[in-house]
């Protein structure tokens, strides 16, 4: 009887010792099992945050089975929730949705405020610096080309840098194209252009408003700030002065009679191989130092009659600039522009119409 006691005493403890090793087998092939569900729904989910460019989300999936737990710095509301919308449809090789929840355990970044850049241009007879803070670089990239464009490589100072949260500008691709308005400064800061420098007319100052204005657009305030001052022109008191002046009148009028001015298409940059003929107006000019000499724009007919009239102020103002450049004195210098109305050919044939696309020179 002792010995069935002690029998039936050990069976029981040998079946309770191969139940607990059935549990434990049970537990650690379940728990392996499991494990490996989390990891195939982080890594299903870290896939479809990264298709949907949401690099700074962080998963978490340890001990949540088929629930996801998304951290982060979200850098607007909108992207937090496409976030837990991508994670949240997350599906399996066999098309099953591999989360049941999403939580949210982050936080979202303020929205950034862009300011309006700052920068500035100081154009003078020797160089143009460009100084300031812009976006980007392709921003600055296209300022510098522009001005490069219209003064020339060699003269163009880049000082600009990249600047934080700014807004970019439109059109700087094109900012400088046309611009011949020696010297001036040309400051943007915030929504507005601040326009300085002199000039000797007030149509000459009202049509450099006018061109920054149409090519800024309305989302600029211009602040044009040019001075107009009046040239003095003595009459000459010596007889002998007016006589030089005159032969320089007589060389001028030859010189242009066998030469033309060519400037690019529809523009007022002067093309290179006039610099010739314009070196050699210099040369005359310096011969009658006392002389003030008036160089006149003119145009042929084809175009609005406005466009040609500001088109010839623009090509008579680019000459002074490159006579001013090459050693002319400044103060003896003006420009006016008179597009279509003088003409002297007939504008209905090509040759008429190349005729009156001239520049003159006038001594007062």
């Amino acid at each position: 009887m002792r010995v069935l006691n002690c029998f039936k005493k050990y069976w029981l403890w040998l079946v309770l010792a191969f139940l607990l090793l059935y549990l434990i087998m049970l537990l650690s092939f379940g728990g392996d099992k499991w494990r490996g569900i989390e990891a195939d729904v982080s890594t299903r989910v870290e896939q479809s945050l990264t298709a949907a460019g949401h690099q700074w989300a962080e998963v978490q999936t340890k001990d949540r089975g088929r629930d996801v737990l998304i951290s982060g710095q979200a850098p607007s509301e909108v992207a937090k929730n496409s976030a837990l919308e991508a994670a949240g449809s997350t599906t399996d090789s066999r098309g099953h949705l591999v989360t049941s929840s999403v939580t949210w355990s982050g936080e979202v970044l303020p929205p950034v405020v862009l300011q309006a850049p700052n920068f500035s241009a100081d154009i003078n007879s020797q160089r143009v610096v460009l100084q300031g803070y812009l976006a980007n670089q392709q921003q600055i990239d296209q300022l510098v080309r522009s001005a490069q464009q219209q003064f020339g490589a060699d003269r163009v100072v880049n000082q600009l840098k990249v600047g934080k949260n700014l807004k970019e500008v439109n059109k700087l691709n094109q900012l400088f194209n046309g611009f011949s308005f020696i010297p001036s400064q040309l400051t943007f800061k915030g929504q507005s252009l601040t326009l300085n420098g002199e000039t000797s007319t007030e149509q000459l100052k009202t049509n450099v408003g006018r061109l920054m204005a149409s090519k800024l657009g309305k989302s600029y305030t211009i602040n044009n700030r040019i001075n107009v001052i009046k040239v003095i022109k003595p009459e000459p008191v010596i007889e002998e002065v007016k006589v030089v002046n005159d032969l320089c009148q007589d060389d001028l009028t030859s010189l242009m009679e066998s030469s033309t001015i060519l400037f690019a298409s529809s523009q007022a940059r002067i093309k290179q191989q006039s610099y010739e003929v314009l070196d050699q107006v210099v040369s005359v000019l310096k011969q009658c130092p006392d002389a003030f000499v008036e160089v006149v724009g003119h145009t042929d007919n084809t175009g609005k009659r406005y466009n040609n009239l500001i088109l010839s102020e623009k090509r008579a103002q680019a000459v002074v600039n490159y006579l001013v450049r090459k050693g002319a004195d400044k103060a003896h210098l003006s420009a006016a522009g008179m597009g279509s109305t003088q003409p002297i050919a007939d504008n209905k044939t090509p040759t008429g119409r190349a005729k009156n696309r001239r520049i003159e020179f006038t001594i007062k």
